[in-house]
Protein backbone atom coordinates (compact mmCIF):
# COMPACT_ATOMS: atom_id res chain seq x y z
CA UNK A 1 0.00 0.00 0.00
CA UNK A 2 1.41 3.41 -1.10
CA UNK A 3 1.92 6.04 1.45
CA UNK A 4 1.72 9.71 1.45
CA UNK A 5 3.27 12.00 3.88
CA UNK A 6 3.44 15.81 3.95
CA UNK A 7 6.29 17.03 5.42
CA UNK A 8 6.79 20.18 7.22
CA UNK A 9 9.25 23.19 5.57
CA UNK A 10 12.39 23.16 6.91
CA UNK A 11 13.68 19.74 6.13
CA UNK A 12 15.47 19.87 2.96
CA UNK A 13 19.05 20.42 4.59
CA UNK A 14 20.55 17.31 4.41
CA UNK A 15 24.07 15.93 5.46
CA UNK A 16 27.32 16.99 3.98
CA UNK A 17 29.30 13.93 2.58
CA UNK A 18 31.20 12.30 5.01
CA UNK A 19 28.73 12.07 7.57
CA UNK A 20 27.66 8.52 8.79
CA UNK A 21 25.21 6.62 7.19
CA UNK A 22 22.91 6.40 10.20
CA UNK A 23 23.11 10.40 10.94
CA UNK A 24 21.47 10.61 6.74
CA UNK A 25 18.68 8.17 7.76
CA UNK A 26 18.31 10.20 10.36
CA UNK A 27 17.27 13.37 8.54
CA UNK A 28 13.39 14.36 7.96
CA UNK A 29 13.61 14.43 4.13
CA UNK A 30 15.13 10.93 4.23
CA UNK A 31 12.69 9.26 7.02
CA UNK A 32 9.83 11.15 4.51
CA UNK A 33 11.33 9.92 0.83
CA UNK A 34 12.82 6.36 1.92
CA UNK A 35 12.36 5.30 5.68
CA UNK A 36 13.79 1.78 4.67
CA UNK A 37 16.30 2.89 2.74
CA UNK A 38 19.68 1.01 3.17
CA UNK A 39 22.00 3.41 1.07
CA UNK A 40 22.67 0.56 -1.43
CA UNK A 41 19.31 -0.58 -2.68
CA UNK A 42 17.61 0.34 -6.11
CA UNK A 43 15.49 3.30 -5.19
CA UNK A 44 13.91 5.58 -8.02
CA UNK A 45 12.78 8.85 -7.35
CA UNK A 46 11.29 11.51 -9.58
CA UNK A 47 11.24 15.24 -7.87
CA UNK A 48 8.42 16.32 -10.39
CA UNK A 49 8.80 20.65 -8.86
CA UNK A 50 13.15 20.36 -9.58
CA UNK A 51 13.46 24.11 -9.63
CA UNK A 52 17.56 23.86 -9.44
CA UNK A 53 17.73 20.85 -8.28
CA UNK A 54 19.03 20.98 -5.13
CA UNK A 55 17.00 18.65 -2.89
CA UNK A 56 16.98 15.73 -6.07
CA UNK A 57 21.21 15.83 -5.59
CA UNK A 58 20.78 15.99 -2.08
CA UNK A 59 18.26 13.09 -2.30
CA UNK A 60 20.64 11.02 -4.95
CA UNK A 61 23.35 11.48 -2.15
CA UNK A 62 21.30 10.63 1.17
CA UNK A 63 19.69 7.48 -0.24
CA UNK A 64 23.16 5.90 -1.96
CA UNK A 65 24.37 4.24 -5.03
CA UNK A 66 21.07 2.36 -5.76
CA UNK A 67 18.91 5.68 -5.59
CA UNK A 68 18.48 7.13 -9.08
CA UNK A 69 16.71 10.77 -9.43
CA UNK A 70 14.65 12.47 -12.22
CA UNK A 71 14.58 16.12 -11.51
CA UNK A 72 11.69 17.99 -13.84
CA UNK A 73 10.99 20.99 -13.73
CA UNK A 74 8.58 23.16 -15.82
CA UNK A 75 10.80 26.47 -16.60
CA UNK A 76 12.83 25.87 -19.51
CA UNK A 77 15.29 28.22 -18.08
CA UNK A 78 15.64 26.57 -14.94
CA UNK A 79 15.67 23.01 -16.41
CA UNK A 80 18.43 24.17 -18.97
CA UNK A 81 20.74 25.75 -15.69
CA UNK A 82 19.93 22.38 -13.89
CA UNK A 83 21.04 19.95 -16.72
CA UNK A 84 24.28 21.68 -17.85
CA UNK A 85 24.84 22.29 -13.65
CA UNK A 86 24.45 18.33 -12.91
CA UNK A 87 26.93 17.72 -16.57
CA UNK A 88 29.35 20.07 -14.64
CA UNK A 89 29.06 18.82 -11.36
CA UNK A 90 29.12 15.53 -12.69
CA UNK A 91 33.03 15.84 -14.36
CA UNK A 92 34.52 17.47 -11.65
CA UNK A 93 35.28 14.62 -9.58
CA UNK A 94 33.77 15.92 -5.78
CA UNK A 95 32.41 14.46 -3.38
CA UNK A 96 28.89 15.19 -5.02
CA UNK A 97 29.81 14.05 -8.47
CA UNK A 98 29.10 10.88 -8.06
CA UNK A 99 25.04 11.89 -6.99
CA UNK A 100 25.12 14.24 -9.74
CA UNK A 101 25.53 11.45 -12.07
CA UNK A 102 22.40 9.95 -11.11
CA UNK A 103 20.10 13.04 -11.41
CA UNK A 104 18.79 13.07 -14.91
CA UNK A 105 17.24 16.74 -15.62
CA UNK A 106 14.38 17.10 -18.07
CA UNK A 107 11.90 19.72 -18.62
CA UNK A 108 8.30 18.71 -18.53
CA UNK A 109 5.17 20.07 -16.58
CA UNK A 110 4.68 17.80 -13.60
CA UNK A 111 1.40 17.04 -13.77
CA UNK A 112 1.78 16.01 -17.91
CA UNK A 113 5.31 14.13 -16.72
CA UNK A 114 3.78 11.78 -14.11
CA UNK A 115 0.54 11.27 -16.15
CA UNK A 116 2.12 10.05 -19.00
CA UNK A 117 4.81 7.85 -16.63
CA UNK A 118 1.84 6.56 -14.70
CA UNK A 119 -0.45 5.36 -17.44
CA UNK A 120 1.08 1.89 -17.85
CA UNK A 121 1.57 1.57 -14.13
CA UNK A 122 3.64 2.65 -11.25
CA UNK A 123 7.25 4.01 -12.71
CA UNK A 124 8.62 5.22 -9.33
CA UNK A 125 9.46 4.11 -6.15
CA UNK A 126 8.48 7.81 -4.47
CA UNK A 127 7.17 11.17 -6.15
CA UNK A 128 8.34 14.33 -4.10
CA UNK A 129 5.89 17.40 -5.47
CA UNK A 130 7.63 20.57 -3.67
CA UNK A 131 6.24 23.35 -5.73
CA UNK A 132 7.80 26.98 -5.85
CA UNK A 133 5.50 29.17 -4.28
CA UNK A 134 5.64 33.19 -3.68
CA UNK A 135 8.41 34.32 -0.91
CA UNK A 136 7.76 37.00 0.78
CA UNK A 137 11.59 37.67 1.60
CA UNK A 138 13.93 37.03 -1.65
CA UNK A 139 17.74 37.86 -1.74
CA UNK A 140 18.89 39.41 -4.43
CA UNK A 141 20.13 36.64 -5.97
CA UNK A 142 16.54 35.33 -5.30
CA UNK A 143 14.86 37.65 -7.78
CA UNK A 144 15.84 36.60 -11.03
CA UNK A 145 15.13 32.97 -10.24
CA UNK A 146 11.85 33.86 -8.88
CA UNK A 147 10.56 35.43 -12.39
CA UNK A 148 11.83 32.58 -14.32
CA UNK A 149 10.31 30.23 -12.08
CA UNK A 150 6.34 29.15 -12.49
CA UNK A 151 4.81 29.52 -9.65
CA UNK A 152 2.46 27.06 -9.27
CA UNK A 153 0.49 24.95 -6.45
CA UNK A 154 0.12 21.16 -6.71
CA UNK A 155 -3.55 20.95 -7.86
CA UNK A 156 -5.96 18.06 -7.40
CA UNK A 157 -4.85 16.70 -11.10
CA UNK A 158 -1.19 16.92 -10.04
CA UNK A 159 -1.72 15.02 -6.90
CA UNK A 160 -3.68 12.33 -8.53
CA UNK A 161 -1.33 11.63 -11.14
CA UNK A 162 1.49 11.52 -8.70
CA UNK A 163 -0.06 8.89 -6.96
CA UNK A 164 -0.60 6.52 -10.17
CA UNK A 165 2.67 7.14 -10.73
CA UNK A 166 4.39 6.07 -7.51
CA UNK A 167 4.57 2.32 -6.32
CA UNK A 168 5.86 3.33 -2.44
CA UNK A 169 4.66 6.62 -1.95
CA UNK A 170 3.83 10.95 -2.50
CA UNK A 171 5.82 13.47 -0.20
CA UNK A 172 4.23 16.29 -0.42
CA UNK A 173 5.97 19.32 0.96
Amino acid sequence: MKSVMQVAAGFTQIRACGESSSDVRAQPLVRAVAPDCNLESPLRIVDAMAGLGGTALRMAHACGRGCHVTASEVSAPLACLLHFGLQRLASQGEDWSEPAQRVEALCADAEDFLRERGRTGPSFDVVYLNPCLDISALSKEDLLLQRLARQLPVTQETFEAAVACASRRVVLR
